[in-house]
């Protein structure tokens, strides 16, 4: 399944094809999918793919998987991702994000 994320990352998957898969992936929550997409979210916004529109069939609540520019800019609230993709997301975008402290 994660082929798709991996290909999407490259630049060499069909805008529909990732929209599918990001639909499968909602319902499966496949853990080892989850951390292929937390790995190529760079990938997926540098070849375009920011622009895909949120879906909102999972009563009104759009899932993480879709929040690729809040998420890689630190911005999405770091409690709402699942645990085993939280860790990797702090240390890959939140971390890098955080404000500078300036020593006295």
């Amino acid at each position: 399944m994660s082929a798709i994320i991996e290909y999407a990352a490259k630049g060499q998957a069909e805008t529909e094809e990732l929209e599918n898969e990001l639909f499968i992936m909602d319902k499966e929550n496949n853990v080892s999918d989850d951390l292929v997409l937390i790995n190529s979210m760079p990938g997926l916004l540098s070849t375009g793919y920011e622009e895909l529109p949120y879906p909102d069939y999972n009563n009104g609540e759009h899932t993480w998987r879709w929040q690729w520019t809040e998420i890689t800019s630190g911005r999405y609230p770091l409690n709402k991702l699942p645990d085993h993709v939280r860790d990797i997301a702090e240390a890959l975008y939140y971390l890098k994000n955080a404000p500078k402290v300036k020593s006295a």
